[in-house]
């Protein structure tokens, strides 16, 4: 059954890297309920740490929030020093807070 939707998807971020690291700086982090970071073996803190270490190598693609017309989702995939690779997938609300949507195992 077709919802009449069509995903939007880009090959750049809609986010710029400065602006997530600027949220995360300012204390506007929220993660999605659904995500389970003990799970992935990380904390509130590592993930921070994982957001503000990632660079424009590590982006994957860019989508647009089914839910939520007009707010893109980044996503991005970044090698640990374990060889695990991490995704992530976040959004910038329109009242500017960053929102993980997604952080798991790749």
């Amino acid at each position: 059954m077709s919802t009449g939707m069509s995903e939007k998807r880009k090959g750049k971020p809609h986010n710029p890297l400065s602006e997530v690291k600027k949220l995360i700086h300012q204390g506007r982090l929220l993660l999605s309920k659904r995500i389970a970071l003990g799970a992935v073996g990380f904390t509130m803190a590592g993930v921070e740490d994982f957001l503000l270490e990632l660079e424009q190598k590590d982006f994957h693609i860019s989508n647009e929030d089914y839910y939520d017309s007009g707010v893109w989702q980044d996503a991005y995939r970044k090698k640990q020093g374990d060889g695990i690779e991490l995704y992530v997938k976040f959004k910038i609300s329109k009242d500017k807070v960053l929102i993980v949507t997604s952080f798991k195992k790749n």
